[in-house]
């Protein structure tokens, strides 16, 4: 799977210009925020959940140069890029303006939020590792494996094409229901191994102790969950 997943990721994505990569940082109070959303395009995204008190953020942008693209070109668009904070109520959304354009350029995140915020991501292309988020969780990828690791909280993960793993707590969660149209649905708890395989779209669904929902669909890729 991640050797597909890498293919398909260079075909959308162009060449990396490594030399003319370029940084852009934030940070923040995280006073009145109880949900950060992160809207992300190319590239991969790594969030951790910590005892903090704010949001720090740091994005590597890499120009990505087509066949019919100038190296100039491409490093304007990438210069031209801000990173925008907008926090309406109790919600901080994450953005880059201008998006890129048919794959012009990648941004790799690099996220540090406080453990008790919900977090929301909506990716095109690209890896997803989020660590100790406390307070839910909710993707939406295109192509790329998510991984999310000792999270709590509602559960919602939307891909594509890509594989999941997720792990926590059993005592946490009640309503769990995985789905993937082609691959392999595991899920192991304190009470045994469940396991669905099956290439014409397949599910998984059990009951928890807790109140947590754990929602996963994937269209083709692999599901493992481990709650202990």
């Amino acid at each position: 799977m991640r050797i597909a997943l890498a293919t398909v990721t260079l075909l959308l994505a162009g060449v990396a210009q490594a030399n003319d990569a370029r940084t852009l940082t934030l940070k923040r109070p995280a006073a009145g925020v109880t949900t950060i959303n992160i809207d992300a395009g190319v590239g991969d995204v790594q969030v951790r959940g910590a005892e903090v008190d704010t949001v720090s953020v740091r994005i590597t942008l890499r120009p990505k140069r087509g066949l019919l693209d100038s190296p100039r070109r491409t490093r304007e668009l990438v210069k031209a890029v801000e990173l925008r904070a907008e926090e309406r109520d109790s919600t901080l959304a994450l953005r880059l303006r201008p998006a890129a354009r048919q794959g012009n350029f990648e941004a790799s995140w690099s996220a540090v939020i406080p453990a008790t915020a919900g977090l929301r991501l909506d990716a095109g292309v690209g890896d997803v590792r989020i660590v100790g988020v406390q307070g839910g969780v909710s993707v939406d990828l295109g192509v790329g494996d998510v991984a999310l690791v000792d999270v709590a909280g509602d559960l919602n993960v939307d891909v594509g094409v890509g594989d999941v793993e997720v792990t926590g707590e059993w005592a946490a969660f009640g309503s769990l229901r995985v789905d993937s149209g082609v691959g392999e649905v595991t899920l192991r708890t304190p009470d045994g191994r469940q396991l669905s395989k099956g290439f014409v779209g397949r599910g998984l669904s059990t009951t928890g102790p807790g109140t947590a929902r754990l929602r996963l669909g994937v269209g083709v890729g692999d599901a493992t969950i481990v709650l202990r």
